[in-house]
């Protein structure tokens, strides 16, 4: 989306991503779940390490074809409370991350690493230039945080450092909230114009699908 705006951009720093949180091991969910799948082999059960809901939350795939999240905050997994997401079952692992950014309030690549996510993507070195997707709502909102002229990021709505465009990571985490909000039934003009816009910055690269047979 690099000539969608003819506005002078803002000097544009990368502002890096920070540092994985140590000792999270990669969840299974990054073999052949990630590019839009919803479909797998394999049942799994990962721990959810972000901070504050660390000490007994757990996501997976089920028997049942779902994803699911259970999240205890800390200090409440005293069998008196049930968790959030109890009951509930999720569609793709977009629609997990969207789920548990809007429960913890934790930003979406912190999300991401607490679940243990790498997502198998590459940016795009010559993304769209159809100058046309401004006019379409949330479309400009995603390219203004692209170039560092946002004070917000687009589809989480948290603040952003104007002037600061954001890494690769960063990009692929806003993009799986706001494609978990279309999972979860939450699909508006805006949210359409936002996945188009960010969409476009990174391809998945093939990853060969963690084959285990159920028992």
């Amino acid at each position: 989306m690099a000539h969608l705006d003819q506005r002078k951009s803002a000097p544009m720093h990368v502002l890096p991503p920070p540092p994985f949180p140590p000792g999270i091991p990669q969840s299974s969910a990054n073999f052949g779940h990630w590019a839009g799948s919803t479909s797998s082999t394999w049942e799994f059960t990962d721990p959810v390490w972000i901070p504050g809901y660390s000490g007994a939350s757990l996501w997976g795939w089920n028997d049942l074809d779902q994803y699911w999240l259970n999240l205890w905050r800390d200090g409440t997994d005293d069998g008196e409370h049930a968790p959030y997401g109890f009951g509930l079952s999720f569609r793709s692992v977009s629609a997990v991350v969207n789920a548990a950014v809007r429960h913890t309030g934790a930003d979406p690549l912190t999300t991401i690493r607490a679940l243990g996510l790498h997502p198998p993507v590459q940016a795009r070195k010559q993304p769209s230039a159809d100058t046309g997707l401004r006019s379409v709502p949330g479309a400009a909102m995603a390219d203004d945080w692209l170039h560092g002229r946002a004070t917000t990021t687009p589809a989480t709505r948290y603040p952003w450092p104007l002037g600061m465009s954001p890494s690769l990571d960063a990009i692929v985490a806003e993009w799986a909230f706001n494609e978990g909000k279309i999972y979860n039934g939450d699909t508006n003009a805006t949210t359409s114009g936002i996945d188009m816009v960010l969409a476009d910055q990174f391809h998945w690269r093939p990853v060969p699908p963690l084959r285990v047979p159920r028992t």
